[in-house]
């Protein structure tokens, strides 16, 4: 008899220990992702970005030209971009060799360099994919000169975090403000050509990665 009961027992823990592993255990819920600040400061990338300017000469003729090495910087105020004027590029060597000694004059202005006040853009506020057109205020100085101007760009943020600033529309930028009358006409001379446009238009597209 104290057997069977021993057996009966037994049993029965054998099945109740069965009935508790049979129960599913219920998953802690998995934590919510944690959204990756925005940046508030980018670097300029030489490589992703690009600023032309036409020259226009014997009335109709237009040329592209570029400057290859560029640098700067955008935070929540501001942004800054210096151009090494000894990088300009014509796809002709004597030309730019010309540029270099009569217009720009680079043994005494190597560079050029643009400010721009950003404050009321609320960059970091930007999420990925939107952008803002805005006509911006800027500041060039070249040459020993410095000029208020204004450029109509857009401003987009890109998936990775980058800032992408481009010009919607051309600038223009006038030999006479910079005292750069007397370089263009050196250049026409040498040139042997009828007359070469004070005004030249410009354009950019920058590209800004997070610091």
């Amino acid at each position: 008899m104290r057997r069977f009961l021993s057996i009966l027992l037994l049993t029965g823990t054998m099945v109740a220990c069965t009935q508790q592993t049979s129960e599913p255990v219920a998953e802690a819920p998995a934590p919510a992702p944690v959204a990756a600040p925005s940046p508030t400061a980018w670097v300029l990338d030489n490589d992703g970005s690009s600023l032309y300017f036409l020259s226009i000469k014997a009335e109709h003729v237009v040329e592209t030209h570029s400057f290859t090495s560029l640098s700067g910087q955008v935070d929540a105020t501001s942004a800054t971009v210096d151009i090494d004027l000894s990088s300009v590029d014509t796809a002709v060597e004597l030309r730019d060799e010309r540029m270099l000694e009569f217009l720009f004059e680079v043994g005494s202005f190597a560079s050029a360099s643009v400010t721009a006040d950003v404050t009321g853009l609320a960059l970091a506020d930007l999420s990925a994919g939107e952008s803002i057109t805005t006509e911006l205020p800027f500041t060039l100085d070249l040459h020993g000169a410095s000029n208020n101007m204004t450029a109509a760009v857009q401003l987009t943020q890109l998936a990775d975090g980058a800032l992408r600033i481009q010009t919607t529309s051309p600038v223009n930028v006038n030999a006479g403000d910079y005292s750069l009358v007397d370089g263009v006409n050196k250049l026409r001379e040498l040139a042997g050509l009828p007359s070469v446009s004070y005004a030249v238009p410009v354009t950019f597209n920058l590209l800004f990665n997070p610091a």
